[in-house]
């Protein structure tokens, strides 16, 4: 599945697939780390997901995808050195989050083929560009000290957070690290 199709997906689709009040999305370089750090809390927001740094720089070497009149599928390189202001919301992780049927619902009427961002993936439509619109359509958002315990996803560390802290975590940047860290907790035996 290439990107753009899985983002389309994500947004228009996703909410058909369960019946439950939330879906945990977990892409192939997520996990949970520990389980025993769920809390009930999580539930009571929209979305959740690993905070970002306030500003994110996307790589120009990237590509932008949904570009071509012609075709939408085609990816041509990101020319511009595109900086991202995540102060407003930090909250945004998206391969290991957690998002109500309401939140998915209401991004299933958007028109994915219509948006014009510089970048279309799926958290940053979410949890960036479209955040005011969300907030107007009653869409919370987890706050980002408890998104902190939710997901990790920065190499960083924002909040403090490590293997030990956090209920999960995404990024491929960071697998080796959890397994490890995973590995010397538990013995073979348990897993």
């Amino acid at each position: 599945m290439i990107r753009s199709d899985k983002n389309r997906f994500l947004l228009g689709d996703l909410h058909k697939y369960f019946e439950t009040s939330h879906c945990l999305y977990v892409e192939a370089d997520s996990f949970v780390v520990n389980a025993n750090l769920w809390k009930e809390e999580f539930l009571e927001f929209d979305y959740i997901g690993a905070p970002l740094p306030n500003k994110i720089q996307i790589n120009p070497n990237l590509k932008k995808e949904g570009v071509s009149a012609h075709n939408p599928n085609i990816h041509e390189p990101v020319n511009e050195n595109i900086v991202l202001n995540m102060k407003e919301n930090c909250v945004g992780g998206g391969g290991f989050s957690l998002r109500s049927r309401k939140l998915l619902k209401t991004v299933a009427k958007i028109n994915y083929d219509s948006l014009k961002f510089p970048i279309l993936n799926e958290d940053l439509i979410i949890c960036h560009y479209l955040y005011k619109e969300m907030i107007d359509k009653g869409i919370s958002f987890a706050p980002p000290e408890l998104a902190a315990q939710f997901s990790i996803e920065n190499p960083h560390h924002l909040y403090g957070q490590n293997a030990n802290s956090v209920f999960g975590f995404h990024a491929r940047h960071m697998r080796d690290y959890f397994l490890k860290e995973y590995m010397r907790r538990a013995p073979i035996g348990k897993w």
